[in-house]
């Protein structure tokens, strides 16, 4: 679940539903090495009793630029030794609508550049999922879930552009129309084998994930320039189809009070098939374009095997695990072949300085991997102006990162971490100039040779009063980039914080303040401009709590994203407002219902999470 309606069931749990909720800022062995972050593992309380649990939910986020429209719905219900959950949302987007203004800057005086884009976007998407758990005993447990997820989205743009050499002005105007489809279909079994009533067990997790895409784009393009003029019409037809099939058995043992051991092998298989052709029109005749048109075929096979072990003594406790991951991959078309091993050790400790655990200091270290997504890797040009395109990379190398950091908490809330990420092939979207056209720019992923981020955090959480509480988060980060091994090395220092303030109002009325902003941020030869935003959200339950009635409005002074792309010929600056990044309105309606108990969900748990993430749209 993601977005409004993972926070609709999140609101709809309550206390006595939960046993247990475990934060694990790094992901140990046990998780994939492309795992990102940590985890947040929520255990809820085992209900053996039959009940209904639902939820129905119909929010609306709507703009000068957009309406959308997010339905979604949820149930869960127990019969005697059997487990289902079933779920559907949607995203309706009849209406998105953004500009964006670029200017150029060049080295030469005599040359000028701006343009003028403007983007209609509609779109559909849903998602539907059903699970079914079986205890067929008090030892042994079945699981299946299935899910499919469709988007079909039609993109209008139009772009106008000047450009000035000398005294030679020349015009052009295009009008690019594209229609995209996608439809993922995962299914996943779960059988779990319980050893004794301490959490031993053996988990086997067999899953499948299947993707086509297609796209369908037409080109048009006028150009004036010395009393003449030229057009020009292509089209392009994209296809591309994934398979991944991945299984995991894995072991969790408890060995005495306080001693654990987790240890586990998974297998992982992707195949990808993704081609595009492209056409120009000549006279009366379609005529391929072998230029822009590719074929990508790619697999890969990973082999992962890991163990872990906890222990806790006293004040202290420790986590320490390795997994190995052998990984083959092969672009056919290309002739790129890849065989490499990599170890990915991970090490947690803490120690409590009095025995409420009021005061801790939490020490932990990994390293991880960062397989590029699949959508970069592909070679689709993808037509963004006149005078630019964006256009993926098979050449991408995995990044590989080594992360530590030391956390103090106190009284069990207010937290101060530092530590570091340190990257080493880092991908990033470079801008760069077309080798035909030098006056055309592209965007492409590239490996960073380093970058490196040291940061400070803070988490200030404060309830001043009952009907008052204050949560501020702060960061600070010193990013230093080298994007070749020969190059100089860049510095930077960023900021980001974010503040929410809820108050607890008369009437069973609940009202939040978010704020968040950023400071200048660095890319590749890219920049974003610092941003600050500021929402509102006002909250209240009807029918004895079981409808919440949800409105606000985010980015309420409507700030937009700045861009900026240095090349050595020139700096190009866009302004771009994007429909649903600017003054949003939104207002929700959430029903939950129940009949009998209420039932705590029964998880069919996904092991090609990190793989299935790599399908996902940009």
């Amino acid at each position: 679940m993601t977005g409004e309606e993972l926070l609709s069931y999140l609101r709809s749990l309550k206390s006595e539903d939960i046993r247990q909720i475990e934060v694990i800022p790094v992901a140990g062995a046990e998780y994939d090495a492309s795992t990102r972050g940590g985890v947040i593992r929520i255990a809820l309380r085992r209900r053996q009793d039959n009940g209904v649990q639902g939820n129905i939910l119909m929010g609306t986020a709507v703009a000068s630029s957009l309406n959308r429209y997010m339905p979604s719905a949820s149930l869960n219900a127990r019969m005697g030794k059997w487990n289902i959950n079933a779920a559907a949302s949607g995203i309706f987007t009849p209406k998105d609508k953004s500009d964006m203004n670029s200017i150029r800057s060049y080295t030469t005086d005599d040359t000028r550049f701006s343009s003028l884009s403007r983007f209609e976007n509609r779109s559909n998407y849903g998602t539907g999922r059903l699970g079914i758990a079986w205890d067929a005993d008090t030892l042994n447990s079945f699981g299946a879930e299935i899910e499919y997820i469709g988007q079909g989205a039609k993109a209008n743009s139009y772009s106008q552009t000047e450009l000035v050499k000398g005294n030679f002005p020349v015009n052009s105007m295009g009008e690019y129309f594209q229609r995209n489809e996608y439809n993922t279909f995962t299914a996943t079994a779960n059988y779990l084998h319980k050893l004794d009533n301490q959490g031993s067990l053996i988990k086997l997790i067999v899953d499948y994930a299947g993707k086509k895409s297609t796209g369908n784009n037409d080109y048009f393009v006028l150009r004036q320039a010395m009393g003449g003029q030229s057009d020009t019409t292509y089209r392009s037809n994209a296809d591309a189809t994934y398979d991944i099939v991945t299984s995991d058995l894995s072991l969790s043992r408890y060995l005495k009070k306080g001693m654990s051991l987790k240890a586990g092998i998974k297998y992982t298989f992707t195949d990808m098939n993704d081609n595009s052709c492209y056409e120009s029109l000549s006279g009366h005749l379609w005529e391929p374009n072998p230029a822009y048109g590719y074929v990508l075929n790619y697999r890969e096979n990973i082999i992962g095997g890991y163990g872990s072990f906890s222990a806790g003594t006293g004040r202290w406790s420790f986590v320490a695990g390795l997994r190995g991951e052998y990984t083959r991959t092969s672009n056919r078309n290309d002739n790129i072949r890849r065989d490499y091993f990599d170890l990915f050790p991970n090490l947690n400790v803490s120690y409590a300085f009095n025995s409420l655990k009021t005061s801790m200091l939490v020490g932990q270290y990994s390293r991880n991997i960062e397989r590029p997504a699949f959508h970069s890797l592909s070679p689709n040009h993808i037509q963004l102006s006149d005078y630019s395109y964006q256009i993926g990379n098979p050449y991408l190398k995995p990044t590989y990162i080594n992360r530590f950091n030391l956390t103090w908490v106190y009284q069990y809330r207010y937290t101060v971490t530092v530590g570091g990420n340190l990257h080493h092939n880092l991908i990033r979207e470079f801008c760069k100039q077309d080798a035909n056209d030098p006056d055309i720019s592209y965007i492409t992923p590239e490996n960073h040779s380093t970058e490196n981020h040291w940061f400070i955090a803070v988490n200030l959480p404060f309830q001043p009063v009952r009907w008052c509480n204050l949560t501020a988060n702060f960061i600070g980060v010193k990013q230093d980039i080298r994007m070749s091994e020969s190059a100089a090395l860049a510095k930077h220092y960023l900021m980001f914080a974010n503040a929410t303030a809820t108050f607890y109002l008369p009437a069973g009325y609940n009202m939040e303040i978010q704020y968040g902003g950023a400071s200048r941020l660095y890319s590749g030869n890219s920049e974003v401009a610092p941003r600050h935003t500021l929402g509102f959200t006002l909250r209240k339950k009807f029918m004895n709590e079981r409808l919440l009635v949800t409105a606000g409005v985010n980015n309420i002074f409507n700030r937009y994203n700045n861009y900026v792309n240095n090349l050595d010929a020139y700096k190009t600056e866009s302004h771009y407002k994007e429909g649903s990044a600017g003054r949003i309105f939104k207002v929700s309606l959430s029903w939950s219902f129940n009949s009998g108990k209420k039932v705590a969900k029964k998880t069919i748990e996904r092991s090609s999470e990190s793989e299935f993430n790599r399908l996902k749209e940009k």
